[in-house]
């Protein structure tokens, strides 16, 4: 026969438990932004050759993302998440291209300010960390799953 199992709730007796859920909260927060962040490098990096459409405009301006943190009041993990999507300050170059319909009156064509190189950077920095959370995760799962099979014995 099966022994019962004992859950205490409550910060007096944290067990192995509360620390695993916390552990798989986290990783998955992590994991989260890392999906996002990539989908958001990729934009950029598809619009890396963007010019203005019309004359006076801007063309593409690169996103960057503002990244908050908080706890979650119920497991104590700590939980990364977007709070917004903005665009690139940095100032946007042109180029000479009189035939371009968003050419001013000098024949000059505003650039986005995607910087292909660092977006590329940034890709692989966010893989990477993919990789390590969905590790971290994989790591919690299994000694989650050693844990039930020790209360089931």
């Amino acid at each position: 026969m099966p022994r019962p199992i004992h859950i205490s709730i409550g910060s007096a007796n944290k067990s192995s438990h509360d620390d695993l859920h916390r552990s798989l909260k986290t990783s998955a927060s992590g994991l989260n932004l890392n999906k996002f962040m990539l989908r958001l490098t990729s934009e950029n990096i598809s619009h890396a050759d963007t010019l203005a459409s019309t004359p006076g405009a801007d063309a593409y301006r690169a996103k960057l993302p503002v990244i908050g943190h908080s706890i979650d009041p119920e497991t104590g993990a700590l939980i990364v998440n977007i709070k917004k999507v903005v665009d690139d300050p940095e100032k946007q170059s042109s180029e000479y291209n009189p035939d371009h319909p968003g050419a001013d009156k000098k024949g000059m064509v505003k650039k986005t300010n995607v910087n292909e190189l660092v977006e590329k950077l940034h890709l692989a920095k966010y893989q990477k960390g993919a990789a390590a959370n969905l590790q971290a995760y994989q790591v919690a799962l299994k000694m989650r799953r050693r844990e039930i099979e020790g209360l089931l014995k």
